[in-house]
């Protein structure tokens, strides 16, 4: 054809007084796959726009399909097929809708090939999501769709291929062949994993090019595809992080798509002697490893000279630098001189090494204790016999356990230990005592050989499992942000964190007895070592905010991988293994051949049932996996729990989605099924047996549902919401609760249509010998161990309303039952905060001299109450503020201290208030 199909001529573009397109020209030849790429803000993005007539030009000509774009972009858009980078499109359509709101625009039918679906494997289920529920993969494919349904005449795509697993990449280019096949002429911006730079000449380029997320990349058939220019010869330093002290290499890469040799180089390499430290180079395994190398190096360069001879194509390893770290910063990697065969090197690709010695700390490994766990933990009662399961050598003996929050230490008896020589396992049965306080304790074990292990928030003992209670049910957390690895986004984005704590919040005040956590509990499994993400450590950590035990099961963001996070098949389901168990199921023992992570739980008459669910993204260890769950071994398992459960009235199941509809809950005779995965609401909670998917935690929603059990009936409600601000139901404390004040009142609002008649407040309070009376509750417990005595409040707050919860110190209810010898002590002033007058109270062991004064913040000395010899005993004493005319706006706060002539000091602090 004569004509173009894009002619673009002296084309620019101002906003403003700033450019944004200047004064360009080309043409695109109908049936050319046509490469356009540019250095950030080169304008190309807006190049598209103003082919799309999105934009006006400034000056200059556009021409599609012969016809001016401003008279005719109507008709010219018809006959265009358009991917944006960045897809995205109306999260509340399902795709279905979407693409039939597509061809509606284009005026085309709807009916679009079932084969577009089939290649790009998105089933009848995909298409009938939402589009705020699909994976970023996916809605990729939806974009790839649109674009092309519709068989359009120039397709312009952008970052095609972002997303796309190497089969689907692959797949996509077959299409594109065939549309090229057909007379379809494709405008493309892609890139490739070649350093490009600006001005960089090629001899030829084929394929598909574009320029995105800071990086150029292409994506030809073959290498063969793209070629250098003659002598296009680059030097390439590369980005690296290091988390650690140790020793690490550094490659030098020799770039250059095309056939070429060398005998000879030389290059100086600058760095930053501040943050790393040069101790060497490899040549092994290099394009070096064929001659001399010599090292001229100093202090903050590396500079290396080489005769051989070696030959070279594409990206190669031209020679291995050793670094040490030396603190955290950024060292850039830049190129002060290069030469290859006596001949100047242009081009030079700069790189960074960033050094990370103080990131985020890796959680609590699985290392001997492997059940119960903060994620599979045990609710107890005293003198209740329960299993700890253990990895330990089989001569192991004297066994101990214990049971720790806080400073308080709990040994449990162990009254038997069996080591299973086949599971290679310890089993420890193990019961607690009547405790001074209930409470999530952490699990420590001790035995021969230094083993010592602990695990955190994972026994509960309490004084009774009750009959009437209620649990939470919350699902897709998406830990720590829903960004993916390869929005820039992600690196400092905590939103989820921000939403996860808000429903910490209301889950710690209405207290259930224990929370369901069905998956997708971290948005990316794999990033946990990758750049030192610790996406399952910060999980981890965050789980044990919660003050109940919590039993969580994995979902297809935890364990199923993405293709486009870069590390190695299976790290999502291995990091899981290490951090939430059990590293066995890569290769199970014959006697329990069970490759997932399945669990059961018994409260009162209920028996739950926890399982492992999730789409195999990456594809590892297929011939077990599979494409989703489940798998026939965890069906089997299934069963046989469930009719083990012969004692339990009911039977409640919780995963994170019946991925291939392979649960009949009328069949397997189970009440309940809790999952999540959808994003949204779910089932009924009026029909038996009770399917029902939760709204998710992540992307503001903050959702969680409450199931009450009565006598063993199970009854769910509607999901309820934290709010955007945590603002549906909150807790606030006057004055603050921060153990300082003798009284305390907690004002809460329930804007909930739910009643929860098992709330628990936590108020600090001044410790003493002395009682607490609490009005609108009742004082469970109070636990004095600490620095303040922690009074454990239960209260019921109504549906729609307001409540009041007021606790203060009651020296009527003193009590003095000393385990040891009493000592000197000075009692929290009453009442605190004070306006005009408060007591203040102090014992002395023994008869001697005493001074008790007043003093400001700034050590002032207010007032001098006592100053004399006094008795042993009790005695009390009153301060009136009034007094102090000349101090009194000196402060709100003031310090009491107590002195005694046998060197005994002790100081409180007074609160005025105005």
């Amino acid at each position: 054809m004569n004509n173009p199909i894009i002619y673009i001529e002296n084309l620019t573009k101002y906003y403003g007084e700033t450019l944004g397109v200047s004064d360009i020209s080309f043409e695109v030849n109908h049936g050319e796959i046509f490469g356009f790429l540019g250095p950030n803000g080169a304008g190309k993005t807006t190049t598209i726009r103003l082919l799309l007539d999105m934009l006006r030009p400034t000056n200059g000509k556009i021409r599609i399909f012969g016809k001016e774009v401003k008279p005719d972009s109507f008709e010219i858009r018809q006959k265009c097929g358009y991917l944006p980078g960045n897809f995205s499109a109306y999260g509340n359509l399902t795709g279905k809708e979407f693409l039939n709101l597509c061809a509606d625009l284009r005026k085309a039918p709807h009916h679009i090939e079932p084969r577009l679906f089939d290649r790009f494997e998105l089933s009848d289920i995909d298409i009938n999501r939402k589009i705020k529920h699909l994976s970023h993969g996916m809605l990729q494919k939806l974009g790839i769709i649109q674009a092309f349904f519709h068989h359009p005449e120039l397709l312009i795509l952008d970052e095609p291929t972002i997303g796309l697993d190497p089969l689907m990449q692959e797949e996509f280019y077959d299409l594109l062949n065939e549309y090229q096949d057909k007379g379809c002429t494709i405008f493309n911006l892609k890139n490739f994993n070649f350093p490009l730079l600006q001005g960089y000449p090629f001899s030829s380029i084929k394929g598909v090019v574009s320029y995105s997320w800071d990086d150029f990349r292409f994506h030809p058939r073959s290498l063969d595809d793209i070629q250098s220019g003659e002598g296009a010869y680059i030097f390439s330093a590369t980005d690296k992080m290091i988390f650690d002290l140790n020793e690490f290499e550094y490659p030098v890469l020799l770039c250059y798509l095309g056939q070429s040799e060398a005998d000879s180089y030389e290059f100086i390499l600058q760095y930053d002697p501040l943050v790393i430290e040069y101790s060497g180079f490899d040549q092994n395994g290099n394009l070096s490893s064929n001659g001399t190398v010599n090292d001229f190096s100093g202090q903050g360069q590396v500079h290396l000279t080489f005769t051989g001879d070696f030959s070279f194509t594409g990206v190669e390893s031209l020679i291995t630098l050793n670094f040490f770290p030396i603190e955290t910063g950024i060292s850039n990697m830049t190129f002060s001189s290069g030469i290859l065969n006596g001949n100047e090197i242009l081009y030079f690709s700069l790189g960074q090494i960033l050094i990370d010695t103080e990131g985020e700390p890796i959680g609590d490994t699985l290392t001997v204790i492997q059940r119960p766990l903060i994620n599979i933990p045990e609710i107890i009662v005293p003198e209740q016999e329960f299993e700890i399961m253990c990895l330990a050598p089989s001569g192991t003996v004297n066994w101990e356990a214990f049971l720790i929050h806080e400073n308080k230490i709990i040994q449990l008896s162990i009254t038997q230990s069996i080591y299973n020589p086949e599971l290679e396992r310890w089993y420890l049965t193990a019961k607690a005592p009547h405790p001074e306080i209930y409470e999530l304790y952490d699990l420590k074990v001790t035995a021969s050989g230094n083993i010592e292990d602990v695990t955190c928030n994972a026994v509960h003992l309490v004084p009774q499992k009750k009959d009437n209670y209620y649990f939470v049910q919350i699902t897709d957390t998406h830990l720590p942000t829903h960004y993916y690895y390869e929005d820039p986004q992600s690196i400092w984005d905590t939103s989820e964190i921000v939403d996860f704590r808000e429903v910490i919040k209301d889950i710690n005040l209405i207290h259930p007895e224990f929370v369901l956590l069905t998956g997708d509990f971290v948005n990316e499994g794999e990033l946990e070592d990758l750049e030192n993400r610790r996406y399952f450590s910060i999980a981890q950590r965050l789980l044990k905010e919660l003050e109940v035990p919590v039993y969580l099961v994995s979902g297809n963001h935890d364990i199923g991988g993405w293709n486009s996070t870069p590390a190695p098949q299976g790290a999502a389901r291995r990091n899981w293994w290490r951090f939430f168990g059990w590293k066995w199921l890569h290769d199970p023992p014959a006697s329990e051949p069970n490759y997932t992570q399945n669990y059961s739980f018994d409260y009162g008459n209920v028996h739950y049932v926890g399982l492992e669910s999730y789409i195999n993204y990456d594809g590892w260890m297929y011939n077990v996996y599979g494409d989703e769950s489940f798998i026939p071994s965890q069906l089997e398992w299934l069963e046989n729990d469930l009719m083990s459960a012969t004692q339990s009235d009911k039977k409640v199941l919780f995963y994170h989605m019946d991925f291939a509809d392979q649960l009949n809950l009328s069949a397997l005779d189970v009440d309940m099924a809790l999952y999540g995965h959808i994003h949204s609401n779910e089932g009924s909670i009026y029909n038996y047996p009770y399917n029902l998917g939760t709204d998710n935690v992540c992307d503001g929603d903050r959702a969680y549902r409450l199931i009450r059990v009565n006598n063993g009936n199970l009854q769910p409600h509607y999901t309820s919401y934290a709010g955007n601000n945590g603002e549906y139901l909150e807790i606030t404390f006057n004055p603050s609760n921060n153990g300082t004040a003798d009284s305390v009142t907690a004002q809460i609002t329930n804007f909930q249509s739910l009643e929860f008649n098992h709330a628990k407040i936590k108020f600090l309070m001044p410790k003493g010998d002395f009682g607490y009376d609490v009005q609108n509750g009742t004082l469970d417990q109070a636990d004095k161990t600490g620095n303040y005595a922690v009074c454990y409040v239960n209260t019921s707050i109504p549906a729609n309303s307001n409540k009041t919860v007021t606790i203060k110190v009651d020296t009527t209810l003193e009590i003095y039952h000393y385990q040891e010898k009493p000592k000197c002590k000075l009692y929290q002033n009453f009442p605190n905060p004070f306006y005009s007058s408060t007591s203040i109270k102090y014992y002395l062991l023994q008869d001697e001299y005493v001074e008790v004064a007043v003093y400001d913040l700034a050590g002032k000395l207010i007032r001098t109450l006592v100053q004399k010899e006094q008795q042993a005993g009790y005695h009390s004493i009153n301060w009136d503020i009034s007094q102090e005319t000349d101090n009194r706006d000196s402060g709100h706060v003031y310090i009491c201290r107590l002195i005694t002539g046998s060197g005994f000091e002790e100081k409180i602090r007074m609160i005025l208030l105005h």
